[in-house]
């Protein structure tokens, strides 16, 4: 009965409705899919070309060790494979991209040209590192036949053109993916309008169409489920990604403090020679004396005494020197309590002569003894960063009378070191981006941009503490003086163990 009632020209209508269901779903699942499609591709070829640059920025970040080893030429031999990876890896092609290229050349040509621009710099970079990646053997060569500084500054210069070339990678990628985005809000668009048409029709024959919406129904709630899989996976596959870069800048922190460290010994070196020039002098002045003394035929017995006594007296004070670098660069594996005055007062011991050298003053004004339970080491590490910092200040501002003033207080368990300088103050608008990795108001030839960095996550990580700098005007009670300058304040609980 109800067949008989549907004429041919309705039937043929509810045929057309159908089909336009079917392309629907059709359009839906080839857009989703496409889509999926084309984020794994984004997202796998961008693990690959970071992968391939990292293995060329680890290289160039631990080249200064290399050359103390006999692998230089295998590990050379790695990054240059990596790179040429990295230069000759491309997307595979297929119909979705042609098509997504027809519509990105007819909607998004601002989008392209940039990314075209992009792709030019990476193009001009990949040229300037090829040269550069040329250059490392024979920097190599020239490190073991001489002291060579160059080493290091080429270290630091092809990690930086590495960063560039990810900031543009980065860059690139974000592009793609608004490309993508744009793409998805227009299918969507086009199947919203599509399916809006369709059901206007499907009003005039509802009682028909009952079944099929349900099944459409069923359809739906089947790609929403898988759907919800695949983000839930995503969502995996980021939080994976999420810890391996939390574990890479922990990696990166553990690289810039040994190389703190290492600047730290170097500076170190230079001071323990310039306090042995003196005793030097004056063992060579003894060593002569006897000499002196035996070709007159004046060579007494107290004499003897006298000038071996003097003798061991100034090889002690020369062995206590090395003692005091050994002990300062002596690893701290576990806590342990110390006094915060005497770490203070052995730090500055270990720079005196530069500060001396420099015509600067410091002094240490102690509230009372603290102990503390940490690590005694990164504490010093603290201190002589901050007091080379305001050194540093003073020979490149010239100040001929410089002034270093540090003052440890605690009230109750909170514990405040103030470390002051007559320098004039920091020279940027905001004082605090001092801290951040690589960052430096000095010449390259002697700022790294590491130093204040390192202090500051030693300080908050080990110490649970915070620092702050201010520039502002501040009262020496040793001189009973006003100065203006830089003031670093760090504070941490006793507690915090």
């Amino acid at each position: 009965m109800l067949k008989k009632a549907f004429s041919p020209q309705t039937k043929i209508l509810f045929a057309l409705i159908a089909s336009g269901f079917f392309v629907i779903c059709l359009i839906t699942l080839l857009a989703l899919n496409g889509l999926k499609y084309k984020y794994d591709t984004n997202l796998s070829s961008r693990a690959y070309k970071i992968n391939f640059l990292q293995d060329v920025k680890n290289f160039y970040t631990k080249i200064v060790f290399l050359q103390k080893f006999e692998n230089f030429s295998d590990e050379y031999q790695k990054m240059l494979t990596s790179w040429q990876h990295y230069k000759d890896f491309e997307e595979q092609d297929n119909a979705l991209n042609t098509l997504e290229g027809i519509y990105q050349r007819l909607f998004l040509q601002d989008s392209i040209k940039e990314k075209e621009s992009l792709d030019s710099l990476i193009i001009q970079w990949i040229a300037t590192i090829d040269k550069n990646i040329l250059q490392t053997p024979s920097l190599i060569t020239q490190t073991k036949q001489a002291h060579n500084q160059n080493l290091l500054l080429h270290s630091f210069e092809m990690n930086s053109q590495i960063d560039t070339i990810l900031q543009l990678q980065t860059r690139i990628s974000f592009i793609q993916d608004m490309m993508t985005d744009s793409i998805y809000s227009t299918t969507l668009w086009f199947l919203c309008a599509f399916m809006a048409l369709v059901v206007f029709g499907t009003l005039y024959f509802v009682a028909l169409i009952l079944r099929f919406i349900r099944n459409v129904n069923l359809n739906l709630q089947q790609i929403i489920q898988d759907q919800t899989q695949t983000l839930k996976q995503t969502n995996k596959n980021l939080q994976r990604t999420i810890d391996h870069e939390i574990e890479q800048s922990r990696k990166k922190d553990q690289i810039m403090y040994q190389q703190a460290r290492l600047a730290s010994m170097g500076e170190m070196i230079q001071n323990i020679a310039h306090q042995w020039r003196q005793p030097l002098n004056s063992l060579i002045i003894l060593i002569q004396s006897f000499k002196i003394k035996y070709d007159s035929n004046n060579l007494s017995k107290e004499f003897v005494a006298t000038q071996t006594a003097d003798a061991l007296r100034i090889a002690k004070n020369m062995s206590d020197t090395i003692e005091n670098f050994r002990n300062f660069f002596h690893p701290n594996i576990n806590k342990a309590k110390f006094s915060l005055s005497k770490s203070i007062e052995d730090s500055i011991g270990l720079i005196y002569p530069t500060l001396q050298q420099n015509n600067i003053q410091i002094y240490f004004d102690k509230k009372n003894d603290i102990e503390f339970f940490g690590y005694e080491n990164a504490f010093s590490q603290i201190v002589l960063n901050l007091i080379k910092n305001s050194q540093d200040v003073f020979v490149e501002s010239q100040i001929k009378e410089g002034l270093i003033e540090l003052v440890l207080e605690s009230i109750d368990s909170q514990v405040t070191l103030y470390i002051m300088d007559n320098g004039g103050g920091i020279k940027i608008n905001d004082v605090n981006k001092i801290f951040e990795p690589y960052f430096t108001t000095k010449h390259k030839s002697v700022g790294t941009g590491i130093g204040l960095y390192m202090v500051k996550q030693i300080i908050e990580k080990q110490m649970n503490g915070s620092i702050e700098v201010k520039n502002q005007q501040w009262h020496s009670k040793t001189l009973d003086k006003n100065f203006y300058g830089a003031i670093f304040v760090i504070k941490f609980s006793l507690n915090s163990e």
